[in-house]
């Protein structure tokens, strides 16, 4: 036991000090107790011909139980650490409330038995007589709170290893999902590069051939007179004019749709290269179950129907624990 001379040991000798002090007055009680039996014993007896038939009242001699140690009484105090934990974990805030809880419970109880005396207690199935067995209670109560909250951290630590097994076969997915969903944007951008260029070329033609319309409703036999050549040089002229102008702007429209589907198939590509190397950094970084310590459970008792159909299925009947294959952890490629 260390640390005998601070301020936590010290109140635990006064501490004791008052639960012998509690417990010499309960024997003194009870010693004067049992010499009143035994005189009402003798009157009972001189005056047995009197009351006839009546049945004289059995006494009960409790024996007094041993007072604790001061080491007993700071052992219990101790139940759940000298000093508070400084973890912030879940199992080290529990076992600070039960510490808290522990020292509050035996001042006040401390204090109570000091102020009760010999006096007896007004409810006994709820309050203990002495103070040794309340302490012993109520230490057994708090172990017991213990004993429900690592159970429950242990079946915490199970369903979160749990889930994050799910997450591990889910997230196998997300490869397949991101490449189809920016393979569709690929499309869709494209489709909407060839329905432009659909609209665009079929616009330039339309005004083409509405040009063209117009030179040839020009056209007439007589234009074939000398006196008109020029007439019918100035109508071949803008055919050509038109014709020329068609192949330049089709040819530039060409060029220029070529490098926007360049443009984006290489913006396409660049991402995907991006998102695969960010997917691949996020899965190096994923919390794996194996990671997660399994706590040891006491397997949960099947029902006998089900055990009746794993014999029958050629399964084992216990719950057989899954080994991985590949050594999984961060930073760790097979």
């Amino acid at each position: 036991m260390s640390d005998r001379t601070g301020p936590v040991f010290r109140r635990f000798v006064i501490l004791a000090y008052n639960t012998r002090s509690i417990a010499s007055a309960s024997s003194t009680r009870s010693s004067q107790t049992k010499k009143s039996s035994v005189t009402s014993k003798r009157r009972s007896t001189s005056h047995k011909g009197s009351v006839g038939d009546e049945s004289t009242p059995t006494v009960r001699r409790d024996r007094p139980s041993r007072t604790k140690t001061r080491d007993e009484i700071y052992a219990l105090y101790c139940s759940f650490g000298e000093k508070r934990h400084p973890g912030q974990d879940f199992l080290s805030k529990i076992m600070n409330v039960l510490r808290d809880a522990t020292e509050g419970l035996l001042s006040h109880a401390e204090i109570y038995y000091k102020e009760k005396g010999p006096r007896p207690v007004t409810r006994p199935l709820a309050v203990r007589e002495k103070f040794d067995e309340y302490v012993t209670t109520m230490i057994e109560k708090l172990k017991l709170y213990e004993e429900q909250c690592r159970v429950y951290h242990e079946h915490s630590i199970n369903e979160f290893r749990e889930m994050l097994e799910l997450i591990e076969r889910t997230s196998s997915l997300m490869a397949k999902l991101e490449l189809d969903e920016q393979t569709q944007e690929a499309e869709k951008v494209l489709n909407g590069i060839e329905k432009q260029f659909n609209e665009t070329l079929e616009k330039i033609l339309n005004e083409a051939n509405e040009e063209k319309s117009k030179n040839f409703d020009q056209l007439r036999p007589t234009l074939g007179h000398p006196t008109r050549k020029t007439e019918l040089q100035e109508i071949d002229n803008r055919e050509k004019s038109r014709q020329s102008n068609l192949l330049k702007v089709v040819t530039e429209f060409r060029s220029n749709t070529i490098e926007d589907i360049q443009t984006n198939g290489q913006a396409t590509v660049g991402a995907l290269a991006t998102n695969a190397e960010r997917l691949l950094i996020l899965f190096d970084d994923i919390l794996t179950a194996d990671e997660i310590t399994r706590t040891k459970i006491p397997p949960v008792k099947q029902p006998l129907e089900e055990l009746v159909r794993r014999q029958q299925a050629g399964k084992p009947l216990e719950d057989v624990e899954p080994t991985p294959i590949l050594e999984r952890k961060q930073g760790h490629w097979a």
